[in-house]
């Protein structure tokens, strides 16, 4: 019996932690009547932001009035805040020193994602209303937060508030931003092209430099010599420069015909020939 029970609340730590991985791990989404609106360049962008999701961001703001505020964010997860009350769906959260009950600033199933090359845009919507944002019916807006992610060399930089806009109606919004390497754009690979040529001209590179200093400190060669296998390149050079010859000209080569002066014939008759004789009548 005893055996039985220790089964049965081992799965029910199971089932907890299961469900507890699913409350503070969850997901970007924007759901419209259980309909998810992201398109795919949004999808797209969710997925760059897998490594972060359900990591936690705080930070802290001093106004001029010397009112102190912390900032509670989690990526694609509820905001941990230090009461330790779930607000479901509450990705960014503030928190204003003295208050007991903090503000939700955006929710993450109401995401709105863009990008670009090395940055990425998390919007969270639907947040707690605003009294400084009203629309033309006077009414306040729900507050939003827009949290930009710039490429860097950490995976989870420093958050830190950029603004707090509060200018226009239907405009209003905290703007957050901190450096990660999922924001980065991924650089293709080199081709299969690029990696031959690489290959090749290193190869002949340390076979220059290898043969050369060979033929300097250990042959002790000068000049031309200090080029390794010197003859045997200077002879590939003659052999391409006939085989081009033999490609590249048509028809039967003539020699260059022979002159001799008449000087030359006076004084070596035996190097005449009978071209002339031929000419003479019969």
């Amino acid at each position: 019996m005893n055996l039985d029970i220790a089964y049965f609340l081992l799965l029910l730590v199971f089932i907890a932690n299961i469900l507890c991985y699913h409350v503070i791990n969850g997901d970007c989404s924007n759901k419209v009547d259980s309909i998810d609106k992201f398109s795919d360049k949004e999808k797209r962008l969710n997925q760059r932001l897998d490594p972060l999701k359900g990591e936690q961001f705080t930070a802290k703001e001093v106004r001029e009035n010397k009112d102190e505020y912390d900032y509670f964010l989690g990526i694609c997860a509820e905001a941990t805040s230090p009461d330790k009350k779930l607000r479901p769906n509450a990705g960014m959260i503030q928190l204003k020193k003295g208050d007991k009950e903090p503000k939700v600033l955006g929710l993450y199933n109401q995401t709105e994602l863009l990008g670009g090359d090395n940055w990425i845009l998390l919007k969270y919507k639907g947040g707690d209303p605003y009294h400084h944002c009203k629309d033309i019916n006077n009414k306040s807006q729900p507050r939003q937060t827009l949290v930009m992610i710039t490429c860097g060399p950490p995976l989870k930089g420093e958050l830190t508030l950029l603004e707090e806009n509060i200018g226009e109606q239907e405009e209003c919004y905290y703007l957050f931003q901190f450096e990660s390497n999922v924001a980065c754009t991924p650089q293709d690979g080199l081709s299969a092209g690029s990696i031959f040529c690489i290959i090749l001209l290193t190869s002949v590179g340390l076979y220059l430099l290898i043969g050369f200093l060979h033929q300097r400190i250990v042959v002790g060669a000068k000049g031309l010599e200090q080029i390794p296998n010197y003859n045997m390149w200077k002879e590939f050079g003659k052999l391409q420069a006939d085989g081009c010859d033999f490609l590249c000209r048509c028809g039967e080569r003539q020699e260059a015909k022979m002159y001799r002066g008449i000087d030359d014939q006076l004084l070596n008759p035996e190097a005449r020939d009978d071209r002339d004789e031929r000419l003479l009548p019969m």
